[in-house]
């Protein structure tokens, strides 16, 4: 029996001793905190699921109301219903994250989802001439009027790529919102689209939907007709127009801006020099430099010289654009020049410019993209706002606004899509115009990757710290390691 004792004591004696020892004692602290970590993270995991925190990591935000959103829903006045019509457990997920973000921002909000198979009243109820119901649709219901949302427009669809339609952005916050302001105010104001001159239309750009979802609406103006601006013009469009304006027309639109007139020019440098157009500008402090720009900073072009990518300075009209770091593409762009010699009251704004490496091509026909005699160095102005205020207190103001690119809204190569930025920025720069405090500009989660360009140092320093650097520090620190264990 006291060999049996012996024995155990001479076993726990050394077990014991095992314990002192270094690789052990390294080995055990090591696996407490094994154990303690995971009991930690367990703990956080259900301290996180208690309480309502998420943050969106998205680049594009599509988790997230956007500010000019939630300001608007704060000021709500009247109870809201959204109706989404889905199959029960087949709203999308995005949709669905977006929708639970309405009724936090606002207790006026109410969301509900029905299944219109289920709910066959809401045909008769809801759909009007024009528009039909259909699964995925979203109803935005006030105390006296309703907007209809269909599932396709909760998307950005690009119909015009090779490899069939394509979904460019996600948009449903940007219709959402627009929908509860048209049901909550019911104004509609009116974009006048100037005709007679070869203009551009919105219709070619299938602008006209986009600017009823936005509470929009659009006609069309002939001033030789006419003989003058309607009265009930929000603002003036000229949208890229291959002819001049007759003096006429000039002195009927100086009229119109004199007292409180706005406007939005997009000149197309295609259509030659402007004189009377010009002419009218240049009496608000601004007007188009003929020529086009030509970008050699390989960061601000998408890799055709002639596709400029311009720098955005904030501003009311590019707020949304600069806070979400949107793209603006204008190809073949013009300068606009502030004129040296202007009223008191004028002031022009800068809102796109091109880079110190850019140039004015002053001679088109020139094929050659370096920069030679008589083209004018940058940076350039290839976009601007002009406001005149026309009392002490501002009340009353005219507002222009300027852009270089009668290409603002083509489908662009090698994209073979309407670039959001400049949807966006077309959008900002016609409701600022309007100047209603109560209308929103709110831009679309772009889904669309521009190229990524990189000179050749930055190709370099790319390739040597992905290649040497990042492997040379991981063999580094497992060799300390590996060296460290080895002596203990």
């Amino acid at each position: 029996m006291k060999q049996i004792f012996k024995h155990i004591r001479s076993a726990m004696e050394g077990f014991i001793s095992s314990l002192n020892r270094d690789p052990v004692r390294y080995g055990g602290y090591a696996a407490i905190l094994t154990v303690g970590m995971a009991l930690l993270l367990v703990l956080v995991n259900i301290l996180v699921q208690q309480i309502d925190l998420k943050f969106d990591l998205t680049e594009e935000k599509l988790f997230s109301l956007s500010e000019e959103s939630l300001n608007f829903l704060k000021g709500l006045d009247e109870d809201i219903t959204v109706i989404a019509l889905y199959e029960e457990g087949k709203a999308p997920r995005v949709v669905q994250e977006v929708l639970t973000l309405y009724e936090k921002a606002s207790p006026r909000i109410h969301v509900e989802y029905m299944d219109l198979e289920k709910n066959p009243q809401l045909v008769t109820e809801y759909e009007k001439e024009g528009e039909r119901l259909q699964q995925g649709s979203i109803i935005v219901k006030g105390e006296g009027a309703y907007r209809i949302i269909s599932s396709y427009d909760l998307y950005d669809i690009n119909y015009n790529s090779p490899q069939g339609p394509e979904i460019t952005g996600f948009s449903a916050e940007k219709r959402i919102t627009a929908a509860i302001h048209a049901v909550t105010t019911g104004a509609s104001p009116v974009v006048y689209e100037l005709v007679g001159h070869r203009e551009e239309r919105l219709s070619r750009y299938a602008m006209n939907d986009f600017l009823e979802r936005e509470n929009l609406t659009s006609k069309e103006l002939n001033l030789l007709q006419e003989g003058e601006v309607p009265e009930d013009a929000a603002v003036v469009l000229i949208l890229a127009p291959k002819q001049d304006l007759t003096p006429g027309e000039a002195d009927l639109l100086d009229a119109y801006l004199a007292e409180g007139g706005r406007l939005f020019v997009a000149a197309d440098v295609r259509a030659g020099e402007l004189p009377v157009l010009n002419d009218l500008l240049s009496r608000y402090g601004a007007r188009f430099d003929y020529g086009f720009v030509i970008e050699q900073d390989r960061e601000r072009h998408t890799g055709n010289p002639y596709q400029v990518v311009p720098n955005v300075e904030y501003h009311d009209i590019t707020k949304t654009i600069t806070q979400n770091k949107e793209a603006i593409v204008l190809q073949w762009t013009q300068a606009v020049k502030e004129e040296e010699i202007k009223r008191r009251n004028v002031s022009v704004t800068p809102l796109l410019t091109s880079s110190d490496r850019s140039f004015l091509r002053k001679d088109l026909e020139r094929e050659d993209i370096q920069r030679g005699e008589g083209d004018i160095p940058g940076p350039h102005t290839l976009a601007a706002a002009i406001e005149e205020r026309l009392d002490d207190r501002g009340e009353k103001k005219t507002r222009i606004v300027l852009v270089g690119a009668g290409t603002l809204l083509e489908t662009l190569y090698p994209f073979n899509a309407q670039i959001p930025g400049n949807l966006d920025f077309f959008m900002g720069g016609v409701l600022w115009c309007i100047e209603r405090k109560d209308m929103l500009s709110i831009p679309s989660k772009s889904l669309l990757n521009l190229p990524l360009s990189l000179t050749a140092t930055q190709v370099l320093v790319y390739s040597v710290v992905v290649v040497a650097v990042i492997p040379l520090a991981f063999f580094i620190t497992g060799t300390i390691i590996w060296l460290r264990r080895r002596h203990l």
